[in-house]
């Protein structure tokens, strides 16, 4: 059976139906991938479902489904409401692994939910959020963006490049606690690291417009 497919971006969950599943099935399915996906779902703002073979009828009785597990709001409502959105997707986020040979490149911010895996690889011009374990290559930032970032949940050896500076791993044998909660920056032509709280941690969040649970 085809499965129903989200797709975040920014605090907006985009719902994709695909057929040929019959409505009855579609509703047990929906039901069932927002209660699985609830503490994700929940940190974001909207839903839009995306056009489907479904009546209006069948279609909001989907949207109260979703509204029935999930507090969000409908974005195509939003929009009538108040005329042309304002909503400007300032990240994009990854729920799951990125496996060996993966590659995943942005022109915004990016936030990992999972591992990064060895051979896998992020690229952003802005900053990057690995929430998971870290072992591939991660590149950020541009002379446009000097003040790009690197958060690692946990730091496996990965390979940490800001702008055109390299990480080096002598730096880390500074740190006092270990390889968790890792904030890398770029100071003149060095990238330097520490380590950070769970508050500082959820506060550089909300600065891209993500907040964490």
């Amino acid at each position: 059976m085809e499965k129903i497919k989200l797709n975040i971006s920014g605090n907006i969950v985009r719902i994709a139906i695909p057929e040929p599943l019959i409505f009855d099935d579609v509703k047990g399915q929906l039901r069932e991938v927002c209660n699985k996906n609830y503490r994700l779902l929940k940190s974001l703002k909207f839903y839009q479902l995306l056009e489907n073979k479904f009546s209006v009828k069948e279609n909001n009785e989907l949207s109260i489904i979703i509204e029935s597990v999930i507090d969000l709001k409908s974005l195509d409502e939003f929009r009538g409401e108040n005329g042309k959105s304002s909503i400007i997707p300032d990240f994009k986020l990854h729920y799951g692994n990125l496996r060996s040979g993966e590659k995943l490149i942005s022109e915004t911010n990016i936030i990992v939910l999972g591992n990064l895996n060895p051979g896998s690889k992020l690229i952003s011009t802005k900053s990057i959020f690995v929430y998971g374990k870290a072992r591939g290559e991660i590149h950020c930032g541009n002379d446009k963006n000097r003040n790009s970032f690197v958060f690692l949940k946990e730091n496996e050896m990965a390979k940490v490049r800001i702008g055109g500076e390299q990480f080096l791993l002598e730096e880390e044998e500074k740190l006092s606690k270990g390889n968790t909660n890792l904030y890398f920056r770029k100071r003149g032509n060095k990238v330097e690291v520490r380590e950070l709280d769970e508050k500082k941690v959820k506060k550089l969040l909300k600065e891209i417009g993500f907040e964490l649970l």
